[in-house]
């Protein structure tokens, strides 16, 4: 099952920042996840984001990379090239 969460319209704001709200988004991510069942491509869009923290990026982005399984899989799209580099930066420090 494929399964879209457009992260501006969920934190209403184009400017992302703090692990508090980015904790808040993965949980809502996760919850989705568990509800659509096994096999689950999860496509977080950051159409519409301008910018994000590399602390906002590690909370939401690369734990959920992190935690991907034979289950589901985190897909990404809609990024623009500073968000893009931010969350390649996240993940490669979390992922080593």
């Amino acid at each position: 099952m494929n399964v879209t969460f457009r992260v501006a319209s969920e934190a209403g704001h184009a400017f992302l920042a703090t692990r508090t709200l980015a904790a808040v988004l993965r949980g809502r991510v996760e919850e989705r996840i568990a509800n659509a069942g096994e096999h689950v491509i999860m496509a977080l869009d950051f159409t519409g984001v301008e910018v994000m923290t590399g602390g906002f990026a590690d909370e939401l982005v690369a734990k959920l990379v992190q935690q991907q399984s034979d289950h589901h899989v985190i897909g990404l799209t809609g990024m623009n090239s500073d968000v893009a580099e931010t969350i390649r930066v996240a993940i490669d420090r979390r992922t080593g």
